[in-house]
């Protein structure tokens, strides 16, 4: 177990492993509780402490390196809506959502287009990258959903809608065509370009925005050590 944060820290900004960013949320929450940081055993306080600093030095470390890439990563996002079909991006207002869709249709591209070219192989990344793709639909489905339901009042889906949505989300789990169509291909991005992208989109989310608050952590356990 004391191996699995390091583990997720080692993949968090790959394509292959985009649930490795919902699990390290999940590690945070506990290093909040009684469970970790709090914790009446020195030797699990120590470790919480350890993994804190970890975890924090490595999404600065990220932040720096999308800061860096953040002109690249427009251009990208920009000529990917530029060349997608015009059914093929729901209507959405607000721009941060509009860039989601396009990032998460992207790396759906990207491994359908893993999973084809591994389908004959006999290591396991062909189960690895069509376990990714399921989880980067449910994933968009999550937010679609929460996204209509947030505006409260009529917005709210109803159960036909719901259903619809889920057949959606599951056709474009199956399809092997390009989410964004077909002329999307001719963007030709590469391996380090999606990393770039994943790693826009990590530092830009839930993880990467709780950074001050994992220092904060780090004060207060160092605080309590000191008294």
């Amino acid at each position: 177990m004391c191996c699995l944060p390091a583990d997720l820290l080692a993949v968090q900004m790959l394509p292959e492993w985009p649930v490795a960013t919902i699990m390290l949320r999940r590690f945070t929450k506990v290093l909040s509780s009684d469970s970790g940081l709090k914790h009446s055993d020195t030797a699990v306080k120590q470790a919480s402490v350890e993994f804190t600093g970890q975890l924090t030095a490595r999404l600065c470390a990220d932040a720096l390196a999308a800061e860096q890439t953040a002109e690249e990563v427009t251009a990208l996002l920009e000529a990917a809506e530029a060349a997608a079909d015009n059914d093929a991006l729901q209507a959405v207002e607000a721009p941060e959502r509009r860039q989601e869709q396009i990032l998460n249709s992207l790396h759906l591209d990207y491994l359908a287009a893993a999973h084809s070219s591994s389908r004959n192989s006999l290591d396991s990344s062909n189960s690895i990258t069509a376990a990714a793709r399921r989880f980067v639909c449910c994933r968009m489905l999550n937010d679609t959903i929460y996204a209509t339901n947030r505006g409260g009042g009529d917005a709210k889906l109803s159960e036909e809608q719901l259903s619809l949505l889920l057949v959606q989300h599951r056709r474009l789990q199956d399809s092997s065509q390009p989410v964004l169509g077909p002329a999307i291909g001719s963007l030709e991005l590469s391996r380090a370009q999606h990393v770039s992208l994943v790693r826009w989109w990590v530092v830009g989310g839930p993880l990467g925005a709780g950074r001050g608050t994992l220092i904060k952590w780090l004060l207060e356990a160092g605080s309590r050590e000191g008294k």
